[in-house]
């Protein structure tokens, strides 16, 4: 009989985990938000802490990665007043080397001069206030770092940087029940709830052993 693969072992352990889960829940309206940077909710055997930027971190990945990959222009939000993105001449190379991708996602932008570009609209998945010139810088900035050239990880390095921005953006609003409960569901469905995409750890629980233990 054939062994299963890697990636199905992986998917499979992944969802006995998110079913564990899930059965342990208590069903309830609303969550706790602690400090506007983690929900808390009971669950059957004990508590379990949602650590908010990271969990909309890994959430805005998973959709960024999808778009992408679909190589299919995604919805754009149109920008009151364009802002203008002055590079180096090297830079300048970079971003043409990356329009495709950013394209992909939401951006929509215009030569306008030797080395500039006028940046008309952004991804629709990204919250007001988001400073988009240095997001842009930002993303140039981890793409030449990396020094790859390969289309995936190209892919991931915008998906990391623009995931990582929309949640530092999101969370200087306090969150509300109504979307504490919505981004749970998401989490849940994301490829990967317990870990971002640099591997650091969304949930945690605390259970009734170790909060009896406090006192």
């Amino acid at each position: 009989s054939e062994k299963p693969s890697p990636l199905n072992s992986q998917l499979s352990n992944l969802n006995s985990q998110i079913s564990t889960l899930n059965s342990q829940f208590i069903p309830i309206n609303e969550v706790l938000i602690y400090k506007n940077r983690y929900l808390c909710t009971p669950m059957k055997s004990g508590i379990m802490l949602i650590d908010i930027g990271r969990a909309i971190t890994r959430i805005c990945y998973d959709k960024l990665m999808q778009q992408i990959q679909r190589s299919t222009n995604q919805a754009s939000q149109k920008l009151l007043f364009p802002e203008i993105l002055e590079l180096t001449p090297d830079d300048k190379c970079l971003f043409t080397e990356i329009e495709h991708e950013l394209r992909t996602i939401g951006f929509d932008f215009a030569e306008f001069g030797k080395n500039m570009y006028r940046i008309e609209a952004v991804p629709a998945i990204l919250t007001e206030g988001t400073d988009i010139l240095r997001l842009l810088e930002n993303i140039l900035a981890e793409v030449k770092a990396s020094g790859c050239s390969i289309t995936n990880q190209l892919h991931q390095i915008i998906a990391t940087t623009i995931s990582h921005s929309e949640a530092n953006q999101r969370i200087k609003s306090n969150i509300t029940p109504e979307e504490c409960n919505s981004l749970i569901g998401q989490l849940f469905a994301s490829t990967n709830p317990n870990n971002t995409p640099n591997g650091k750890k969304i949930i945690n629980i605390l259970s009734d052993n170790t909060i009896d233990a406090m006192f």
